[in-house]
């Protein structure tokens, strides 16, 4: 026992000798200064991106009908973010193509764009949730499919609120595969080729920051938008040698009928909560700028400190906020 303890000091004597070598300790100092370059680098980088993704493309804005075509496809257009970048679109003068299930709401969707903003609409009433449609979808599509520049796949669905996996019904599981990644798959096939044999287009997914991190208690929900991630970024290096731009928006908070059904009120209102309109407005100004981002300025300043952070705890935080949420939906 004592021959190991004296062995053991030996060895501590050794190491505290090879710090105390000058030659050693400039090597740590060259690494510690590398380190700091590194950082502070990778931090000046991330900024001047920022400022060149979410505020120089708002004075050198791009022109949506020259740079990709004249017809914009929105899926899940009639609510929330899907509205909202539809006005966006036609504001910008592009033509746009309106794909949702209720027939009502397009009809009063077209009129209103139609007489705002004196473009043209042509509507798609299709269930997403039905694996059936996309043959109707390329018939009505046939007549501007050569002017076809942009696809944004919005439409998506998720339980009515938070609540364990188990307690979902299967047809609800179904249903949100169909509509969340079926439909993002085959429109992108639509539009692609559509758009490989012009050598231009846009494709913008809207994800969220629950396809980032572990979402507990909307499983089927924060599954498939990883989904969305991932598929945006291999279409994104895919197709950019054909000329084909994909970008994929991961949105934190945007107060639509959805969010409001599965976070709880404090989130609601947080400061990096934005509407729908100025979600949008930021969104289409970053298209083309990037092949991912938040969509928001807010947004991306929230998710960089957020990113800093150790994953484990990041989703403990948020099932947290997830339990919270559940408990004061069932109390409502």
């Amino acid at each position: 026992m004592a021959l190991v303890i004296k062995k053991g000091d030996i060895f501590i004597d050794n190491i505290v000798k090879c710090l105390r070598d000058s030659s050693l300790s400039q090597y740590f100092a060259l690494f510690g200064a590398s380190t700091i370059v590194y950082i502070a680098g990778k931090t000046v980088f991330q900024l001047m991106n920022g400022i060149r993704i979410h505020f120089w493309s708002r004075f050198r804005r791009v022109n949506l009908k020259e740079s990709f075509g004249t017809w914009a496809i929105v899926t899940g257009c009639t609510s929330g973010i899907g509205r909202a970048l539809s006005l966006e679109l036609a504001s910008r003068g592009m033509n746009v193509v309106l794909i949702a299930r209720n027939l009502t709401h397009l009809n009063e969707l077209s009129e209103y764009l139609e007489k705002n903003y004196e473009i043209q609409t042509l509507i798609i009433a299709v269930d997403f949730k039905d694996i059936g449609i996309y043959e109707v979808i390329r018939e009505k599509l046939k007549p501007i499919e050569n002017n076809l520049g942009i696809l944004i796949n919005n439409v998506a669905m998720v339980q009515d609120v938070p609540t364990y996996y188990t307690k979902i019904s299967d047809t609800c599981i179904i249903d949100s595969i169909n509509t969340n990644i079926t439909s993002i798959s085959l429109m992108s096939k639509i539009a692609l080729q559509s758009m490989v044999k012009r050598r231009r287009g846009a494709i913008l997914n809207v994800s969220s920051l629950s396809g980032v991190y572990a979402t507990p208690l909307i499983s089927i929900y924060s599954a498939t938008k990883a989904f969305v991630n991932h598929f945006s970024r291999n279409l994104a290096l895919e197709y950019r040698p054909k000329g084909i731009h994909v970008q994929n928006l991961i949105p934190m908070s945007v107060k639509t009928k959805m969010f409001k059904n599965i976070w709880d009120d404090d989130t609601v209102k947080s400061v990096v909560t934005s509407t729908t309109d100025v979600y949008a407005y930021n969104a289409i100004s970053t298209l083309s700028r990037t092949y991912q981002t938040s969509g928001y300025w807010r947004h991306s300043l929230a998710q960089w400190f957020i990113f800093l952070l150790p994953s484990s705890l990041v989703e403990h935080k948020i099932h947290s906020i997830m339990r919270s949420s559940m408990n004061s939906k069932k109390r409502n």
